[in-house]
Parts: structure tokens; sequence; C-alpha cells
């Protein structure tokens, strides 16, 4: 791999196992350090674009900013996973498809400069646009003006009609991520990656998209064309207009359910989003492709006649761009070659232009005047001098009833054009125009007069549109200020809950210290019945019963989360939540919870030492046992504390969580032969419940036996909160699963068993054979 110098700009080659450490540069000879990871700014991907830093990051790959070093101006480089560089049909059509994509050139697509294979990445070069993502816009503001979003599909869609008359292509991944708005107000779409031409969609056999903006074609696996994406289009107007998305769900298969079947609704979301905006939302979102817009001009053309009939002053709506005459009939033709039959210049729209030297009438003159074989002298000079006077005439009266345009006069009109397009934000607008009005002379002539008129109603109209916005603003400020009200009242009712909670324990402690005081002095008196002398006893029986529930379940309650922590790596978390309890425990409870306070530092301790001798391993290739499976082929990519990565030859990336305790503790061993850590091991085995892996290893007996205790009394909460909501098949099964850990404890199997028997009533049978058969 590649890499550029600091010093020197120069590029230099570095292996793998380079990485991290210091050489000398070959071009300045001075001694540079190599970049720690593959990724880290300073890499140069495809021979001219050097890493600078990490800009995003989505399902499919990295985008970085990165600097083209030929050009010396900054590009977005995305780097796809590898897991797809590694599939060789999926390369394939990237490679076809960027292609594809690299040749169109259209002001609302993101150009693509450069694509190609690195070594084993796939990447794509493009346009590095500096401005906000609609996604971001949306979740900073929540919602958009009506004007403002229309404006923004219609960009948008006239680089899909673009792109699909140019190509066939269809984007697949539109969504508000995938949408720039520049500092001007320039729409640009992004991410062509998942961009597919029509005729490779007529049998598609994978998903592929943002399933809360994908289209029902998508989720059926059904043929594709243009009408996809205006499906998509259309959620994402949805949201921006609303600030919501019109289906929403965790569930990926229902919320396919509701984009295939359930319709469009609008409920109160927003009551002052006009009526056409939503009659042009719902057919954009239409089930059936056959119901949506027939393409994207249809949609186009639907778009600008609802802007225009919101708008107060409809010139300043912007027409259609996209289907121009550069861009449609002309960029097809061929200098030299055979005129297209669609695309020739005779199917275009023209008048008719005649030429002076071929005009009708002067040829009729001239035979008239041949046949009578009169071609005299004095008839060719008064037909002169009259030609002659009529043009002197036409330029007297040009120059004197309409005199040239002035430059102030032609930037004002270029403004205007500018401000209809929408190429300006609101306070740029103002600035523009105070600057145009400024430069128009207080008395002109009517045009001047009339062009100043135009400008001052357009300020009028900005002004509102300020004042509008300002006024949405101190809205949302408003709504932000109740919404902070409310969360503080939840937190103190919250803090509330929590003081009476510990009241109710203090409560209790001085109900107990009072009984015991009570017992002392029935005990004292001379005369104490055999009734009293019993009575003491059970007094203090029934508080202690009450007192070591509560202890048991706020221990097993504090045991569990921390643990899930420990079990996902995350041994800081699982410190702090001790730490933060053991503020109002004391005694006996005290001393339990530093127990298993040192117990996590012991699995925190072995997790350190592993991910730092995984370092030592970092780009090696591995082979894990796989059991009765094959084994695996693995290679460390990734070992920053706390987030340990490691990647197979199907490109496929785990954590250390995801492996089976076997395959973590034959990583260790190979990074450290000796076994003079099984302690360590142990607790950390302890920690992820696997009583296996921490009896073979011999952890602390009393810490497991408090463990296992703990481990069982949540798995009758579980047992019972399965029963509660009538899952008994999933009752049973947590049951079998707790009786095939307790036959590691001999000790405790009859009592879980009858109790078991208790909880699950006759339909419970346990057979240990089938047990083992079905849980392994």
């Amino acid at each position: 791999m590649k890499f550029q110098c600091v010093l020197c700009k120069s590029t230099y080659q570095a292996e793998s196992l380079e990485l991290g450490t210091s050489k000398n540069c070959p071009t300045c000879s001075k001694k540079i350090v190599v970049p720690r990871k593959i990724y880290d700014p300073g890499r140069v991907i495809g021979q001219d674009f050097s890493i600078e830093k990490v800009v995003g990051v989505g399902g499919m790959g990295t985008v970085f900013l990165a600097r083209q070093i030929s050009l010396d101006r900054p590009i977005a480089l995305k780097v796809l996973l590898r897991r797809y560089s590694a599939d060789n049909k999926f390369r394939q059509e990237f490679l076809r498809e960027a292609q594809s994509v690299a040749s169109m050139i259209h002001g609302n697509l993101v150009q693509v400069f450069a694509f190609g294979v690195d070594e084993s990445d796939l990447y794509l070069a493009m346009e590095y646009v500096e401005g906000d993502t609609l996604g971001h816009r949306l979740e900073k503001n929540g919602k958009l003006d009506v004007s403002e979003a229309l404006g923004i599909i219609q960009q948008v869609t006239e680089g899909l009609h673009y792109a699909w008359e140019k190509d066939s292509l269809i984007h697949r991944d539109i969504k508000p991520d995938n949408i720039m708005i520049t500092a001007d107000g320039w729409v640009k779409l992004t991410d062509m990656g998942l961009a597919r031409q029509q005729r490779d969609l007529q049998d598609v056999q994978e998903v592929s998209g943002t399933p809360a903006y994908m289209n029902p074609e998508q989720f059926l696996k059904d043929p594709m064309d243009c009408r996809a994406d205006i499906y998509s289009l259309g959620v994402v107007l949805y949201h921006s207009v609303t600030g919501v998305l019109p289906f929403d769900s965790e569930n990926v298969s229902e919320l396919a359910r509701q984009h295939i079947q359930d319709p469009v609704v609008f409920n109160n979301r927003r009551v002052d989003l006009p009526l056409d905006v939503r009659k042009l939302i719902t057919k954009m979102m239409e089930k059936s492709p056959e119901k949506r817009f027939l393409d994207h001009e249809a949609l186009i053309k639907e778009i600008v006649r609802v802007r225009k009939s919101l708008s107060k002053d409809p010139s300043m709506v912007p027409g259609i761009h996209t289907i121009s005459f550069n861009r449609k009939d002309i960029g097809d033709l061929q200098l030299g070659g055979k005129k297209k039959e669609t695309n020739s210049l005779d199917s275009l729209p023209r008048k008719k232009i005649r030429s002076l030297s071929a005009n009708d009438d002067y040829h009729d003159a001239e035979a008239f005047i041949m046949s009578e074989g009169q071609n005299s002298t004095s008839n060719i000079f008064w037909t002169n001098l009259i030609a002659i006077t009529a043009v002197t005439a036409a330029l007297m009266v040009s120059i004197f009833s309409s005199p040239s345009k002035k430059v102030y006069e032609v930037e004002a009109e270029n403004l205007l054009d500018r401000i209809q397009q929408g190429s300006l934000q609101i306070a740029r607008t103002r600035l523009e125009l105070e600057k145009a009005l400024q430069g128009l002379p207080e008395e002109g002539n009517a045009r001047e007069m009339s062009l100043k008129a135009k400008l001052l109603s357009v300020l009028n109209e900005v002004g509102q549109q300020e004042q509008k916005a300002l006024q949405a603003k101190l809205d949302k400020s408003s709504e932000k200020l109740n919404h902070i009200v409310r969360e503080k009242a939840i937190l103190i009712n919250e803090v509330r809950q929590e003081k009476r909670a510990l009241r109710t324990k203090e409560d209790l402690y001085t109900h107990v210290l009072s009984d015991i005081n009570k017992s002392k002095e029935i005990l004292t008196q001379e005369t104490i019945t055999e009734e009293q002398v019993d009575e003491v006893p059970q007094l203090l029986f029934n508080d202690a019963i009450m007192l070591e529930k509560l202890w048991t379940e706020t221990k097993t309650k504090i045991l569990m989360s921390s643990f899930k922590e420990v079990y996902y790596w995350k041994p800081r978390l699982a410190l702090s939540l001790i730490s933060a309890q053991k503020s109002n425990l004391f005694g006996v409870y005290l001393s339990e919870v530093e127990d298993l306070e040192k117990l996590i530092g012991k699995a925190q301790e072995y997790q350190l030492k592993f991910a730092q001798g995984l370092s030592l391993l970092e780009g090696q290739d591995l082979l894990l046992p796989g059991g009765d499976l094959e084994d695996i082929s693995i290679s460390v990519y990734n070992t920053d504390e706390g987030s340990v990565e490691l990647e197979d030859s199907f490109g496929k990336t785990y954590k250390i969580p995801q492996l089976p305790m076997i395959q973590q503790k034959y990583l260790y061993q190979t990074i450290y032969p000796i076994k003079d850590d099984d302690k360590l091991y142990a607790a950390y085995a302890l920690c992820a419940l696997q009583f296996s892996e921490a009896i073979e290893n011999d952890a602390d007996p009393d810490m497991l036996a408090v463990v296992f205790n703990h481990y069982v009394f949540n798995r009758y909460n579980v047992i019972n909160n399965y029963l509660k909501n009538n899952l008994q098949s999933r009752a049973r099964e947590s049951g079998m699963k707790l009786l095939q850990v307790t036959e590691l404890f001999p000790s405790e199997l009859n009592n879980i068993q009858q109790k078991l028997d208790t909880i699950l009533g006759d339909g419970w049978k346990y057979d240990s054979t089938a047990t083992k058969d079905g849980l392994q």
C-alpha cells in the first residue's frame, strides 16, 4: 500500500508489518512515521488520492475527504467494505455502473472523477460538495417550508431525469442523507453506489437500499423502472414537509408490509399542508407503479404547477431545466456522423428562416425584368436608394426609441433570473437586491423604472419570507423550551421516586432496629411470658426475610447489568455501574458488591491484555478451529481498545464477543502460549456466565456460588415473565436451559428441579438426553 510523505508530499510504499513504525522517506531521506492504520490520513488510494479525514460512514463503505495529488483539489473518496470487493460479481457490476455514472455531467448530480481497484479496495472518487445534507437539515429543523421542500425535490428529479434519459439508470437509494444542498441553494444527488441500469433489474435476487425509503418493487424484488425512484422521492418529500416518516418500524418485515399494503395518511402531522401537495405525494407513493407519474418529466411538470399555484409571484418559480435544448437534443449529435433519427435537427421545432439572397420576391422581380428586356441602370439605382433609406430609418428608430441596456440593467436582470431559479438563499437575496437597487438611477427611462419596480416587488416578498422564517424559528424555540421543561419535570419526578424508594428502605431498617430494641426491653423485664419470648424471633425472622429478598433483587440487577457490559467488552462501564451503587450500601452488602467489583476488575485485566496482544497480530492471517465445521481463516484489522475487530476470508467482520468462548481462548493462547493467566480467564468466563469454562479453569468457588445463585434467581424471573405473557413454550425452554447449566452443580439439581416443577406445573417434563440434544 502507498502513503504520502508529510514532509515532501511524495508517495512511498509500505507493507502491513511497517504500519505504526518509522522509516526513511525514499525521496527526501528524512525520518517519517508510517500511519498506524491502513485508512489513516496520508494513505494514497488509486495512485492519486491522499486521504485527509473521514466525513461519513454508510452501510456499504466509508467516505473520506481526500486530495487529488495531480490536480491539487479536494474530492470525496468512497472506499467500499472489503466484503463487497471480495465478491467478483459485485465488483464487475460496480465497475460497469461506475463507468456509466462517470460519463454523466449534470448540475444536480455529484460528478464521478475516477473509480477502480487499489489492492483489495474498491473506490470511487467524486466531486466534493461543501454544504449540508437534507437529512441533517431535517434532524436540525424538524421539517422544511413547503416551497423549499418542493424546490429541492424538483432539482433532484431533474438529476434523476438526466440519468434515466442518458443510461436508463435507477438510483435505488434515494434518502435525505444522499441529497446535498450547497450554500447558494444548489441541490446535488450523491451516492450512486447502488445505481443500476434498468436491464440489470429485471431479475433481482437481493434487496438493497434503505428500508425506510424503499419502494414496494425493491421489497418484492420486482422489475423496476424510473417510477421506483419516484416512489422513494415521494417518501423524502413526505418526510421533508411533515418532519416524520410515512411508515416507521424497527422491524424490517413490518416496514416492508407497510410500504406494500398501507395507504399514505397525513392525519394531523401538518394541518397547514396544502391539498395539492398532499395529492402530489399520494400519487408519487402509489403502491402500483402504473398509478404513479409516467416518468420524471411528468413529475417535474406537476411540481412546477403546484409551486406556481402556491407562489404569490408564479414568475419566480423556475421551469423545467433538464429537458432543455442543449442537454437533450444536441448532446447526442456527433460531428461528421449520421444524425440519430430521434435527435436529428429536423425533428426540433424551429421557425422557417428564409435566406435574403434567395428571396422569392427578388427572383420574381428579376425574372420579370429579364423577360421584358429592361435592365436599365436607373431602375437599379432607385431600387438601391430605397433600400438604403429604409435601413437608415430603421437604425434611427432603433437608436432613439430603444437605447442599449447599461451594465447595471444587465446585472439586475441576471439577478432576477438567479432568484427565479431558486439558486440564492434568502439572506443573500436581500443583499443582492439592495445592491442592485443602489446601482439603478433614481429617475430613468421607462425600462429602468419598470426594472426597479420588479426589484422592489421581489425585495418585499423576500422581507415577508424572512418574517415567516423568523416566526417559525421563534415557534421552534418555544417548542424546544417546552420540551426541555417537560424533560426536566420527568427527571424531577424520577429523582423523587428514587428518594421515595430509598426512604422506604431506610424506614424498613429503622423498623427492624426498633423491633430489636423492643425485644431487648422485653428480655430485660423481670416478668416475661412464654408467648412473648416466642414473638421476638418470629418478628426478627419476618423482617430479615424481607430484607434478604430486597437485597437479592438489587444485587441480581447490579450483577446482570454489569456482566452484560463485560460480555460486550465494556468493563469500564460495568465498573462505573457498580461504583454508582456503592454509595448507597454499607456493611455486608457493601462487602458483597466489592467482591463483585474485584471479579470484574480481573475480567477487565484479561480483556486489556487480550487487546494488547491482538495488536501484534494485526494484518496477519489466523486459522480458528470450527468444531464440527471447517476451520475459519481470519485476520485482525482493527485493534483499538474496546473495539477489536476481525475479518474472515469472505469479508465478514466480527467483534470478539461474537466468537464462541473456545475460539476466544484459542486466540488468547496463540498470543500467550504459557498458561499463567487461567485465573484471569476464569474470571472473564464467569462474568460471561460461561460456567463450564469457569469451573474448568478453577474459578473462585465462593464467587462461582454467588454468581450461580443470582443467575438462577434471574432465570426464575424470566420464566415467570414468560408465563404472565402466556408464552409457556418459551418458559419451558428457559427452564430446560437452567437445568442444563445446573448439571454443573449437582448439589443444587434436585432443589431447582422441584421448584421448576412447582412453577411450570403438570405440563413440565424434563428429559436429560432430549434437553442436551435440543439445546446444543
